[in-house]
């Protein structure tokens, strides 16, 4: 059909206007076909420092944790030593002089002045041998994980990591520089906030690894110390998400 003998609303698109498709049409066509890549509104500015330092609010987690423990290993060490043994024998005398005086009711206050024990009898708890037993366990399960909060609040005090224009560190000297960057194991990342950064053996011989936990450290330096991994690992740029 001739375009003079064509329809009165049809038309005929000129040349260099064939290509011309518009977008949401496409898309909605092909949705694959217009998909735009991942890439930073800005270039990652490696040169720039960024240090992500031990998150206070995780910090004080294990100083709460362990001081209770010891506290609460300080009382069973005290039970343990004193307030159980004193009535444990405490109440074998009250048993024993019951067994032995028919008459104990009338009996027992002159006796119990005598002995340094309560002269209310009924105030007596009834305890034995296996009592101290499970103050000596509990000790000996809260103790050391007392013991290892602390610790743990106490290392924790200088840790973090860093990044610039020579690379990735921690503070046990761990990292190597962008190039070196081996594998980036990103599989708890998005759940978890956890990436396992590994680098190329360097002077050391063995391979680094660096861990970053947007938990355990600043969320915003570590999340931007990630997206610099991730960068240099790819060769792309990413919005930090």
């Amino acid at each position: 059909m001739s375009i003079e003998n064509a329809p009165p609303n049809s038309h005929t698109p000129p040349a260099d206007h064939a290509d011309h498709t518009d977008p949401a049409v496409a898309e909605a066509a092909d949705p694959q076909a217009t998909a735009p890549e991942a890439v930073a509104d800005e270039p990652v500015d490696f040169s720039e420092p960024v240090r992500a330092e031990i998150s206070s609010g995780w910090r004080w987690r294990p100083l709460v944790i362990g001081l209770g423990l010891l506290i609460w290993s300080g009382l069973c060490l005290k039970d343990a030593l004193i307030t159980y043994p004193e009535q444990i024998e405490a109440y074998q005398a009250v048993t024993a002089f019951k067994a032995d005086n028919p008459d104990w009711v009338s009996t027992w206050p002159a006796f119990a002045e005598e002995n340094g024990l309560p002269q209310n009898s009924n105030t007596i708890k009834e305890r034995e041998t296996f009592d101290v037993l499970t103050q000596w366990v509990m000790l000996a399960i809260c103790a050391p994980i007392g013991l290892y909060c602390m610790y743990t609040w106490f290392a924790a005090g200088g840790r973090y990591v860093e990044a610039d224009a020579d690379g990735v560190r921690d503070n046990k000297g761990r990292g190597g520089t962008w190039s070196s960057i081996a594998t980036v194991d990103d599989a708890r990342w998005k759940t978890k906030g956890i990436s396992k950064v590994t680098f190329n053996p360097g002077h050391t011989g063995s391979a680094d690894t660096v861990v970053l936990d947007d938990w355990k450290f600043d969320r915003d330096a570590t999340r931007a110390i990630h997206n610099r991994v991730v960068s240099a690992h790819s060769g792309t740029e990413q919005p930090d998400t």
